[in-house]
């Protein structure tokens, strides 16, 4: 059962990626990153299921994945909340890529707990920003329709349930194994999630709220 959500998980990955390509010559700057992130997670989830099968340990790889993601999240974040100062975002990046690089060198074959946990920190601070900032100025009439409304919205929902799983899944998995696949399920469920609203967010036409625009 859990294996097979796991592939039905991966296969979702390709919805956003074919919503993406298909819109491609109509999409903005930012919403184009995402199309090339998402072929970056297929090529990363197809190999790391290619060297687990071959050599078993493939968390290294996980290593890369989480620091391109933060990397990528902290880009689209930047774009969307242009009245911010640069050295918020900055100062978080830093954070991270020395906790990342830490973490590759000290632990390159475990599972990255704390780059995990700092970064569920520093986006769900991120996202819930967004929204602060976006009820404040009210800069856009319909916001739902807009692509960082949707970015947000998957991240806020995707780490908060992963922060949660970090900080007690692992002590809850340890009782028995059927609770730990039901750990690892509820991952799987959020993973999906996330995925269905990048594709969401890649059908909306109004990446950036008109005042960032002309601010650039």
């Amino acid at each position: 059962m859990e294996e097979t959500l796991t592939y039905i998980c991966y296969g979702l990955y390709c919805v956003p990626l074919t919503i993406g390509l298909v819109r491609f010559q109509i999409l903005s700057k930012e919403q184009k990153v995402l199309v090339y992130y998402l072929c970056f997670v297929i090529a990363n989830t197809i190999l790391a299921e290619v060297i687990a099968r071959k050599y078993g340990n493939n968390l290294l790889l996980y290593h890369i994945y989480t620091f391109v993601e933060f990397s990528f999240l902290l880009y689209l974040f930047r774009r969307s909340m242009r009245r911010i100062s640069g050295i918020v975002f900055l100062v978080p990046g830093i954070l991270l890529s020395v906790v990342g690089v830490w973490g590759v060198v000290t632990k390159p074959f475990e599972f990255p707990d704390l780059f995990r946990t700092v970064e569920s920190l520093v986006l769900i601070g991120f996202s819930v920003l967004f929204f602060f900032n976006a009820l404040r100025y009210l800069e856009v009439k319909r916001i739902e329709r807009t692509f960082p409304f949707w970015i947000s919205g998957a991240v806020l929902l995707y780490f908060t349930g992963n922060l949660l799983l970090n900080i007690f899944g692992s002590y809850i998995a340890e009782t028995s194994d059927k609770v730990y696949y039901t750990v690892w399920t509820i991952h799987t469920i959020f993973n999906m999630i996330l995925y269905i609203l990048y594709g969401v967010a890649l059908l909306c036409k109004d990446p950036i709220p008109p005042s960032s625009q002309s601010s650039s």
